[in-house]
């Protein structure tokens, strides 16, 4: 447990309280940064992830997944297809 937690826990007081309530603020600051973070790297991947389908696979039909680590996947996948098209037999290290 946190030293601000006992703290908390062992005190009335309001400038504790006040101490508290500026720590939740900034956290809750943080966590809309990472969502933004998180959106932007989930749009940037999502586009990165069509092109290369459009490009390379435009015969297939492909859905994009909604989440980033799906998309992620996808990309690899793809990359690992082009990889295998590449290769003149052996083994080409893709799952």
């Amino acid at each position: 447990m946190s030293d601000l937690a006992e703290r908390l826990r062992a005190s009335t007081n309001y400038d504790d309280r006040s101490d508290a309530a500026d720590l939740i603020e900034a956290q809750a600051a943080r966590i809309a940064e990472l969502e933004a973070a998180l959106r932007f790297a989930n749009e940037y991947v999502g586009r990165l992830a069509l092109a290369l389908a459009e490009k390379h696979y435009p015969e297939q039909r492909f859905e994009l997944l909604p989440d980033l680590p799906g998309r992620i996947d996808q990309i690899d996948n793809m990359t690992c297809g082009l990889h295998r098209a590449a290769l003149v037999g052996g083994e080409d290290g893709c799952n």
